[in-house]
């Protein structure tokens, strides 16, 4: 705007070749009309750069996480055993209840005890060194304090649950044959046992607890069936326990 004035004001001075013909009033409106010029030609510049900002985000490509590898379903895993090319079932999975939970349950159903057995009735002193089963669902052992009684104690579907006690040492030759402690009992040192399936097919590998006790599932031996030739290892690998025994069916 300032050169524009001045060059009017330059020509309307210069008397050199042609008289004064330029009035003030046109300067000042020559002067206006320059200053509006140059402020619509600013706010569209300005417009058209906002118009390239605003073109150049949109044609960004919008950014998107990787995408999540595609789920694979897990096929079937089978373990072959290296010496024998049968195939491992695995163990019996460890009940997910507590130890208190299974004492009060079992605690609810349980009988006086029979004049031989001194360990009294169950409560939290007694301990569960083996347990197994899914959801409500168990088999469990009870171990009185004076580890002289054992219980064989499982919950059914529906919730009912049932138990019976057992004399370890069979001091009254009261016992039933065969006796409780042989189908789930073996020494001390007991840290691995599997057993081979009456057709021969299979490995099957059972759960160890606590002293010596262990399973093949759930209880519920079918007295019916074929023996199953059942070993027991240590934490060496040794050799402990050798036995022919009926398994539950799971």
């Amino acid at each position: 705007m300032t050169i524009d004035i001045e060059r009017l004001l330059a020509t309307a001075a210069d008397d050199s070749d042609q008289p004064l013909t330029t009035h003030v009033g046109d300067l000042v409106q020559r002067g206006r009309r320059s200053v509006r010029r140059r402020r619509v030609a600013t706010l569209a510049t300005t417009a058209v750069a906002v118009a390239a900002a605003a073109g150049a985000v949109t044609a960004w490509p919008v950014h998107r996480a990787d995408p999540a590898p595609a789920a694979r379903t897990p096929g079937s895993v089978q373990t072959i055993d290296a010496t024998t090319g049968r195939i491992i079932q695995p163990a019996p999975p460890v009940s997910p209840l507590t130890d208190d939970d299974i004492l009060q349950r079992c605690a609810r159903v349980d009988q006086p005890p029979a004049s031989w057995d001194k360990a009294g009735p169950i409560d939290i002193t007694w301990s569960v060194p083996l347990k197994t089963g899914q959801g409500e669902r168990f088999y469990a052992v009870l171990l009185s304090p004076d580890r002289t009684v054992g219980i064989g104690c499982e919950q059914e579907g529906g919730g009912h649950v049932s138990l019976m006690r057992h004399d370890l040492d069979n001091r009254n030759g009261t016992e039933p044959l065969p006796l409780w402690t042989n189908q789930g009992r073996g020494p001390a040192d007991l840290a691995r046992v599997v057993a081979d399936t009456p057709d021969g097919k299979y490995l099957r590998l059972g759960l160890v607890g606590r002293d010596g006790f262990f399973a093949f599932g759930r209880g519920g031996f079918d007295t019916t069936a074929p023996a199953a030739s059942v070993r027991g290892y240590d934490d060496a690998g040794r050799l402990v326990l050798q036995r022919q025994l009926r398994l539950p069916a799971g």
